[in-house]
């Protein structure tokens, strides 16, 4: 009997101690929610006041470290408040930073727009620039002939049979004027609208070039004189694209031709590195200075104006950009004009 009393005794001792516990754990747990409440409030004194009651009724409960575990609950919860703040505050400096980035991909894309649409515009002026010069250039043998058409086709004048053959020989000139100007146009065009062009042909540069030059003589002007020079071997024969470097030549002396009066023109050939390097000298009027930056443009400007510049020349450049090589006008010579172009090539 007296060992079922004490058990209850002791039954009841400890209930009623937890209901205590329980009860000074709940005053704990309300005094420590307080304090929570009033850190990120103005009221000092009474955040110091709950500081005070919590740590006497933690010191009354038996539980010292209860306290320091709340008050490092405080400092958590600082620490936790400080870390969303940071936290926010670094979304928000991120975000600012893509819409910066946005705004200047954006101003970079409307400056290259901008760009792209003046270079558009004058393209457009330059193509109806093109259609002025290039109907200019077309009327200029085509009136001739139509006019000395005209002339033989009546019978009201009595022409001269030396009269009948100078006439006959202007149209003729400018019908051949005529059909150069259309087929370098064609040509022009061509060479711009491909991005490279096959490499099909060995062939020996000697042999090329001298037929070449031996094709162009006799359209030199009276008294001029023209000869092929070369340093490499009869037996030198390479990979390239032998139309393309045959045409190169022939709008080369075509221009040298064209402008030399009496003297000699030259076409040298010599192996430069891993180029051959190709020469056209004449002793022609040569180039004047201020036309030496614009000779391979199609177009040069001349104050507010647009003129065709010739397209023997451009058609030159072309052709070495596809062959992967450089043309040049040589400024050292003086004697007249003197072109230079290296094309690469690999030996076969």
């Amino acid at each position: 009997m007296s060992k079922k009393l004490f058990i209850l005794t002791l039954i009841a001792f400890c209930l009623t101690n937890l209901t205590v516990k329980a009860q000074e754990n709940l005053h704990i747990d309300h005094l420590y929610a307080e304090m929570l409440r009033l850190i990120s409030t103005p009221d000092k004194e009474g955040f110091t006041e709950v500081t005070e009651q919590l740590k006497e009724e933690c010191h009354k409960a038996g539980n010292k470290r209860m306290f320091y575990v709340a008050w490092g609950n405080q400092s958590t919860y600082k620490a936790t408040v400080y870390l969303l703040i940071g936290a926010i505050v670094t979304i928000l400096a991120i975000v600012l930073l893509r819409h910066h980035l946005c705004i200047k991909r954006l101003e970079k894309e409307k400056a290259q727009l901008d760009k792209e649409r003046k270079k558009a515009e004058k393209a457009f002026d330059m193509k109806n620039e093109f259609i002025t010069q290039i109907t200019n250039e077309l009327r200029e043998p085509l009136n001739p002939i139509q006019g000395f058409t005209s002339i033989l086709g009546t019978k009201e004048y009595e022409l001269q049979p030396d009269e009948r053959e100078q006439l006959s020989k202007h149209i003729h000139d400018n019908s051949r004027h005529l059909s150069k100007i259309i087929d370098e146009m064609a040509e022009l065009s061509f060479y711009e609208s491909k991005k490279s062009l096959p490499i099909d042909y060995k062939l020996s540069p000697n042999h090329l070039f001298r037929h070449m030059v031996d094709a162009m003589r006799p359209r030199c002007k009276e008294g001029v004189r023209m000869f092929f020079e070369s340093d490499l071997p009869e037996d030198f024969i390479i990979e390239q694209n032998g139309q393309a470097l045959e045409n190169l030549l022939k709008h080369l002396l075509d221009n040298a031709i064209q402008y030399t009066e009496k003297g000699v023109i030259t076409v040298a050939c010599t192996q430069y590195s891993n180029m051959v390097r190709t020469s056209v000298t004449d002793t022609g009027c040569g180039i004047t200075h201020e036309h030496i930056d614009h000779i391979f443009d199609t177009f040069i400007e001349v104050g507010d104006t647009t003129q065709l510049n010739g397209l023997g020349l451009p058609i030159c450049k072309a052709i070495v950009k596809l062959l992967k090589g450089k043309i040049w006008l040589d400024t050292d010579y003086k004697d007249g004009a003197r072109f230079v172009f290296d094309i690469p090539w690999k030996k076969v």
